[in-house]
């Protein structure tokens, strides 16, 4: 499989992106003061039965700048489902079903979907496969979910197939990668069960790498990529770091920059990627605003984009090879889903880890 050098030189990315951006901008005059429109974020959720989210509500004037102060007041289209406090906008579930929440302020109002399910009852590994190196650690993330009320959670315990590849703290989920190779690991909360999977790699060449990340949508997506991750330079004579994951098919792409290089282990701050950074004239490569992350899926033609807010990118391993290095870490990121126009939807998190090697390009991409 053949990289973009850049998660920005393929049209078919950002392409479409620029031209909604462009087709977002008004002439209409500035009105101070004067309710145009709201936006509500996230615009949609999927809540368990108990639970609860609070809901963002922005006015804006006719050139889309935030009204602060606003008296904006919430309701709940069927209250049964999901009721809604009519000035803070926390949003309560209370039976399963689907109800639409309104921010209103005079006659100008929008609205987020909110579906709420049976409250559940399982064991959830936010991320079900691991890829490290031999020496790496992490601790598995694991989440146990009760339907019912009870004083204490029961504890979870931990378990590897193959300690000869990982092993595992059956307390704390430690996990520590012993050889290459893949095996299974088990987590257990009294009668709930996971698995999942650790995968130990060896070094790779300058070639691809490996990048496998899970998406907390309503319907998790988990997919693999193939990775690969630069020291390049910037515009303004800076260098900078950017990994760039492509799925098989060419339908899911993932990138972070940090304007730091990567040279040896440690965490960098992810923060936020705005929309207008896409813009006509903006080149968030060349000429980064900060530290970024961005996702974006291709299936079916549209283009599904989702935004960093905030999060880490963890180095965990750095080793030289033959034309470069290679890199073993994890990322945590929020990300923002927005909609044609910049419009948000929801918030995400993008969990991944991921062994890629790094090479250094002698000029920004164009």
């Amino acid at each position: 499989m053949t990289l973009p050098q850049s998660p920005f030189r393929n049209p078919a990315v950002i392409g479409a992106a620029l031209l909604m951006a462009l087709t977002a901008c008004g002439t209409d005059p500035v009105v101070e003061g004067i309710i145009v429109q709201i936006e509500v974020s996230p615009r949609r959720d999927t809540l368990a039965v108990g639970s609860s989210v609070r809901l963002q509500a922005t006015a804006l004037n006719a050139e889309r700048r935030e009204i602060t102060g606003a008296n904006i007041l919430w309701t709940s289209r069927n209250p049964i489902v999901a009721s809604v406090d009519s000035l803070t906008g926390l949003v309560s579930a209370l039976e399963a079903g689907e109800t639409s929440v309104v921010a209103r302020a005079g006659s100008v109002a929008d609205s987020a979907l909110i579906r709420v399910v049976p409250p559940v009852t399982g064991l959830v590994l936010p991320l079900d496969t691991i890829l490290l190196v031999t020496g790496d650690t992490i601790t598995i993330p694991s989440n146990v979910l009760l339907g019912f009320p009870v004083e204490t959670l029961p504890s979870t315990t931990f378990t590897s197939d193959n300690a000869a590849i990982a092993t595992i703290d059956s307390v704390t989920g430690l996990v520590t990668a012993t050889g290459p190779g893949r095996t299974g690991f088990t987590v257990r909360a009294d009668t709930l069960t996971a698995r999942g999977a650790i995968e130990v790699l060896t070094l790779p060449d300058t070639a691809n790498g490996a990048l496998y990340m899970s998406l907390s949508t309503a319907l998790p997506i988990r997919i693999r990529m193939a990775s690969r991750s630069f020291n390049q330079p910037t515009d303004d004579g800076r260098t900078v770091f950017t990994l760039n994951a492509l799925s098989q098919n060419g339908d899911e792409q993932f990138a972070i920059l940090s304007i730091d290089t990567i040279v040896g282990t440690g965490v960098t701050s992810i923060g936020q990627l705005r929309f207008s950074d896409l813009g006509i004239g903006a080149d968030p490569v060349c000429r980064p605003p900060g530290n970024w992350a961005f996702y974006v899926s291709r299936a079916g033609g549209a283009n599904d984009l989702a935004l960093s807010q905030q999060g880490t990118l963890t180095i965990t391993s750095f080793q030289p090879v033959t034309g470069g290095s290679v890199i073993s870490g994890r990322f945590d990121i929020t990300v923002l889903r927005v909609d044609a126009q910049g419009g948000t939807i929801e918030n995400l998190t993008a969990l991944g880890t991921f062994v890629i090697p790094v090479v250094s390009l002698a000029t920004c991409p164009k």
